[in-house]
C-alpha cells in the first residue's frame, strides 16, 4: 500500500475503499452488506494498526452520503482516540495527522444525513497522452502539468501527471519539457524523485485544459519532442489520487 500524506485518504487503500463502497451501494447493497464485503475483501476483521486506514476511510466515506454500517463510526472513533494511531507516524508527521484525525472525529460525531442515492460510476476516460504538457485552470489559478502516462482499470482510463515548477509566464512554456517536477514526496523519496498525481475523470477530462504544442527539436525540425533527454529530469512516484475538481484543494492543504 502506498502512503504519501497524513490525510485520511492519503493512501491507496483508503481511496479504493471509498470508490468500492459507493459502487456497492449504487448496486443495491445495504451499508451493512457493503461493509461486510469490504471487510472480507481487505481482511480487516480485526482492528490492527494495519487496518486503521481502512476503518477511518470507511467511516468517512459512509458518513458523507448517510449510508452508515453498524458499528463503523464507533470503531473509527476508537481508532482516533487510540494513542497507537499517532505513535505509528513519524514525529514530523504526527502533528498534521493529529489535525486530520481531529477534523474527522468532529465530523463523525455529527448525525449522518438521510441516506443519499448513489449512482453507479460511469466509466471515465481521458483523451490525454503520455508526454503532453497542459495548462489546467482550477478556477483560482493555472497549473502546468506533464502527462506521465495513462492508467487503465475497471473504472476507466486515468492520466498520471506531474505538477511542474512553472513561473506562470507564457515565455517559459516554450521550455515546458525542461521544467522539473514541483512536488517532493518527502523523507522517503530517492534522489531526483518528485510526486505524481493520478487524476480521476468526472467523467472525462475537464474543458478547462489547454494542451500545449510539442516542442520542436532544433536539430531535427520535423521531429516533435516533449521531454528533454539531454539533461537530467526528475523521476516520479505514484502519489495523490484526487478528482480534477479537487486538485487545487489538495495542493492548498499541503501548502503548494
Amino acid at each position: 500500500m502506498g502512503t504519501w500524506g497524513t490525510g485520511i485518504f492519503d493512501n491507496d487503500d483508503a481511496g479504493d475503499v471509498r470508490e468500492e463502497f459507493r459502487d456497492l451501494i449504487a448496486a443495491g447493497k445495504s451499508a451493512d452488506e457493503a461493509t461486510a464485503g469490504l471487510v472480507e475483501s481487505y481482511g480487516a476483521a480485526d482492528v490492527d494498526l494495519e487496518d486503521h486506514d481502512f476503518w477511518l476511510a470507511l467511516a468517512a466515506t459512509q458518513h458523507s452520503p448517510g449510508h452508515v454500517g453498524t458499528g463503523v463510526i464507533e470503531r473509527a472513533i476508537t481508532i482516533i482516540d487510540d494513542p497507537a494511531e499517532l505513535e505509528r507516524w513519524d514525529p514530523s508527521d504526527a502533528r498534521r495527522r493529529r489535525a486530520a484525525l481531529k477534523k474527522l472525529r468532529s465530523r463523525l460525531q455529527k448525525k449522518p444525513r438521510s441516506p443519499k442515492r448513489l449512482r453507479a460510476r460511469r466509466g471515465v476516460d481521458t483523451a490525454l497522452e503520455e508526454g503532453q504538457h497542459l495548462l489546467f485552470d482550477t478556477g483560482t489559478r493555472v497549473l502546468l502539468l506533464r502527462v506521465l502516462g495513462v492508467s487503465t482499470d475497471k473504472g476507466g482510463r486515468y492520466p498520471f501527471v506531474m505538477l511542474l515548477d512553472w513561473d506562470g509566464t507564457e515565455a517559459s512554456l516554450e521550455q515546458a519539457h525542461r521544467l522539473p517536477g514541483r512536488l517532493d514526496p518527502g523523507k522517503n523519496r530517492r534522489e531526483g524523485e518528485r510526486m505524481g498525481i493520478k487524476l480521476i475523470g468526472e467523467p472525462d477530462d475537464p474543458p478547462s485544459l489547454r494542451i500545449l504544442a510539442n516542442v520542436s527539436d532544433e536539430d531535427t525540425p520535423t521531429s516533435r519532442r516533449t521531454i528533454d533527454d539531454t539533461r537530467p529530469h526528475a523521476n516520479w512516484v505514484a502519489g495523490w489520487v484526487p478528482r480534477w475538481s479537487q486538485v487545487d484543494e489538495f495542493l492548498q492543504e499541503r501548502g503548494v
